[in-house]
């Protein structure tokens, strides 16, 4: 990938960075970058580079090439962050399932309690409340994420979602985070990461520096350094713990919040693991006198979006926090007089005021109750949990794995749940029987289809859904490759006592069969199905 920037480096300016050495010019400056450096030495900034191998980070071919013994200079993508300065404070959300709501709910606190924020993830990029960036990756590449940074200059946070595959190829290299969150760890991506205690160690990798971290304290999984440490949970001890709540109507909950430094407060004995799995207990660290009580009222479902909203609330706690701390501290390197502050109001730097400014105007941090007051403000996201008719009840989900699923069918336990899902192809299949299986466990009717299954047959991948099924099957089981015309299907079947569940896709708005990607939604051919059950029985 190419991207314009001005950059002077070891004397020479150029106007272009680029990881691709197909498009260096004496205006491009070259970015080594994880998936490149296979091909280059490590240790000089000046380099002969194979011809035949050098290659771009999005995908290393051999027909990339740059010129036959050409010597070129390269930086480092670790190294860029300086040159991008002054960057926004930065939330890293990773986890495998709850990313983009959490991230989303992050960022709508964040905007209504007066910060200027950025939001980047599987929905694209948002800067403030305007969009500037269409869906892509969950994490783009290095030097798109760059190029976004640039963009969104001036925001004070930037809220973006972190994929275990961005953790594992560094696509992130050279960012600070300021703070990072977990929310869970299941089963996703062996297809890449092989085997799950790789899928798990990457994702943990990701908190083993001494950064600000929010963990989820119910996820079992989870290690990573105690330094600046803080947990939520609902069953287990926790910095932000839920006392009380009820699903039955959206979401209500009591929630009790004690600042307890270094993850104090969580005493089930997982706080302090670190890396690897070295123990390392917290539970004594000083307590301080902060307590303090909230109600959580919010228009979600189910117990999944309960952990994403204590995430969300005990991010946002900790990062006011931690950014009133800081300007507390700037605030006594100031002068007191009006004449400096004056002389201070009037330093700009690239549309930001100087610091002494910023010391004397930041908030102080709000109380969990007021950050909790702001969720009545929060509508959802998009292809999450989305309601697209309220009677009959059917609601679309991106739950795509089988612990995603059972979280979904979890906040319906009341009711007779039908399902559409299907698995995609060319990804892991190990999780197709357990998809199967906890289908069949909690659906009275399962109507099993495809779901992007590219170069595969759609049919043997319903088959290896099937494979997770008793062989004697109580309930009603319907398969069809064809998506469009099960949802037509399950729509038409569903009796008013049930909730239909269309999972898998969410905002997704494209079917990929082969090599070709096409026009499929799931809401618009709900909807479609509904008018024509509508328009038959008005015959």
């Amino acid at each position: 990938m190419k991207i314009k920037k001005h950059i002077v480096y070891e004397g020479k300016t150029y106007e272009f960075l680029s990881d691709d050495s197909r498009e260096l010019d004496s205006s491009t400056l070259f970015v080594r970058t994880k998936r490149n450096a296979a091909f280059m030495p490590a240790s000089s900034a000046r380099a002969d580079l194979d011809s035949a191998k050098l290659a771009p980070e999005s995908s290393i071919t051999a027909e990339s090439s740059a010129p036959e013994s050409a010597s070129i200079p390269f930086i480092d993508a670790h190294d860029l962050a300086q040159y991008f300065a002054p960057l926004p404070r930065i939330i890293g959300i990773t986890g495998t399932n709850g990313k983009t709501t959490t991230a989303a709910l992050i960022y709508s606190l964040l905007l209504d309690l007066g910060h200027s924020c950025a939001l980047l993830g599987t929905r694209g990029a948002f800067k403030d409340e305007a969009r500037i960036r269409e869906k892509g990756l969950t994490t783009p590449g290095v030097l798109e994420l760059y190029a976004i940074l640039d963009e969104v200059r001036g925001c004070e946070f930037l809220v973006m979602e972190v994929s275990s595959h961005a953790i594992d190829q560094e696509r992130c290299a050279g960012i600070d985070f300021y703070a990072k969150v977990l929310t869970n760890i299941t089963s996703d991506h062996l297809d890449y990461h092989k085997t799950i205690d790789g899928y798990v160690r990457v994702k943990n990798s990701f908190f083993a520096d001494a950064a600000l971290k929010i963990i989820n304290a119910d996820e079992p999984k989870a290690r990573y350094n105690p330094t600046n440490a803080h947990t939520y949970g609902i069953e287990r001890a926790a910095n932000l713990k839920v006392d009380a709540y009820s699903l039955d109507s959206g979401i209500y909950a009591h929630v009790s919040y004690a600042d307890a430094g270094c993850a104090a407060g969580y005493t089930g004995g997982l706080a302090g693991r670190v890396g690897a799995g070295t123990d390392a207990d917290v539970s004594a660290a000083p307590r301080t006198a902060e307590r303090e009580q909230s109600v959580i009222e919010a228009k979600l479902y189910g117990k999944h979006n309960l952990y994403n909203i204590l995430a969300a609330l005990l991010c946002v706690k900790e990062v006011c926090k931690k950014r009133a701390g800081e300007c507390g501290a700037e605030s006594k390197k100031v002068d007191s007089s009006e004449a400096d502050f004056e002389k201070a109001e009037s330093s700009l730097d690239s549309g930001i005021l100087d610091s002494r400014v910023r010391a004397k105007s930041a908030p102080k941090a709000p109380h969990i109750a007021d950050i909790a007051q702001e969720l009545l403000n929060f509508g959802g996201v998009e292809g999450r949990m989305e309601i697209i008719s309220e009677e009959p009840l059917i609601i679309v989900d991106f739950a795509h794995t089988h612990d995603g699923m059972e979280k979904i069918f979890e906040s319906f336990k009341a009711r007779d749940v039908a399902v559409v899902f299907g698995a995609g192809g060319d990804r892991d299949a190990t999780k197709r029987p357990k998809m199967g299986a906890c289908a069949y466990q909690y659906a009275r009717k399962l109507y099993i289809t495809s779901d992007n299954p590219r170069s595969e047959d759609p049919q043997k991948i319903i088959d290896e859904i099937l494979a997770g099924l008793p062989k004697e099957r109580k309930k009603r089981v319907v398969c069809d490759t064809d998506r469009r015309a099960i949802i037509a299907r399950a729509v038409a079947e569903l009796e008013s006592s049930e909730v239909l569940l269309i999972l898998g896709k969410g905002d997704e708005k494209y079917q990929i069969i082969g090599d070709e990607k096409y026009h499929f939604d799931d809401k618009e051919e709900t909807l479609k199905a509904l008018n024509t059950l509508k328009t038959t029985k008005n015959r």
